[in-house]
């Protein structure tokens, strides 16, 4: 039988890694039918497109989380070296009452990774539609088109629940205007769009990432420039952070600068940029793809 759980990043990057081998939870109802030799699927809050599968191998069921903590080793528990000497009962009560802990008790759940067990995406990504976006530029008058983009552009998310994206603050042909829009730029000849993709987020962010799935594309037109614009975007986890590569455009033209921000002040602030006409034609592209990314984020694609 396999349980369903779900975790903080902290302990559940410490169950990837090995390190907490221990799972403290209420002893209620859910948790009376766990069973030794039985599965449990975590998944991570702040990301639930990772998951790991875990073998449950021993239970310890206690009276109290004090009885608890004076059996088992809290280095397996989920707490640090330099957490040992402060552990305390008491960090419970943030998860559970005195009330619910009197009434059920407590158990510790021993699990081991499983020899093929890695953190992986929830979904069979497979089975994933991608958006299409068909758009026109109302800000212009259409005269012609002269050429096409092809464009890669990423949704970028961490696992705290933060998004981010480029500040970009521009005074040219299309006016003077303070944009919101997703890290990305055109295809390099010969370069394939999952390469050019990781490219641009190192150069715009610094961001090394992991590439979750293809969101969908969006065609839209630039009529002052004469430009069809073919943006393929991505959905994009951080690994980590380091050095820009940015061009001397992108530094003296278009000021980029990086924006940290959670979805819902994400979403305010294109709303807040499209005073201008560029920065409607931005948030009229950006908006739909950063709302299907919420989704798809939050699992409700399934």
């Amino acid at each position: 039988m396999t349980h369903t759980m779900r975790l903080m990043p902290s302990p559940f990057n410490m169950i990837c890694k090995g390190i907490k081998t221990i799972e403290l939870r209420l002893y209620d109802s859910k948790r009376q039918k766990i069973q030794i030799g039985d599965n449990i699927l975590f998944t991570n809050i702040s990301n639930p497109l990772e998951t790991i599968e875990v073998k449950v191998v021993d239970l310890y069921i206690f009276d109290s989380f004090k009885a608890l903590y004076e059996e088992l080793p809290l280095s397996e528990c989920g707490y640090t070296e330099k957490d040992l000497n402060t552990a305390s009962p008491d960090d419970m009560d943030k998860y559970y009452t005195k009330e619910e802990q009197e009434k059920y008790g407590v158990i510790g759940i021993r699990i081991s990774l499983q020899p093929s067990t890695n953190k992986k995406v929830i979904k069979n990504m497979k089975n994933l539609v991608e958006i299409k976006i068909e758009l026109q530029d109302s800000e212009w008058d259409f005269e012609y088109t002269d050429h096409d983009r092809q464009i890669v552009r990423a949704i970028v998310f961490d696992d705290c629940g933060y998004y981010y994206f480029v500040r970009v603050v521009r005074d040219d042909d299309f006016g003077k205007a303070v944009l919101i829009e997703t890290a990305g730029g055109g295809v390099e000849d010969g370069e394939n769009l999952i390469s050019a993709v990781k490219r641009e987020l190192k150069e715009e962010l610094g961001a090394e990432v992991e590439v979750i799935c293809k969101i969908g594309v969006v065609n839209d037109y630039y009529n002052l420039i004469h430009r069809h614009n073919i943006n393929n975007y991505y959905l994009c986890r951080v690994k980590s952070f380091g050095s820009k590569n940015m061009t001397q455009d992108e530094i003296e033209c278009f000021h980029l600068s990086t924006l940290k921000m959670n979805y819902e002040n994400a979403v305010r602030e294109y709303e807040k940029c499209s005073d201008t006409k560029l920065g409607r034609l931005v948030a009229n592209r950006e908006l739909p793809i950063l709302k299907q990314a919420k989704k798809i984020i939050d699992g409700s694609q399934y």
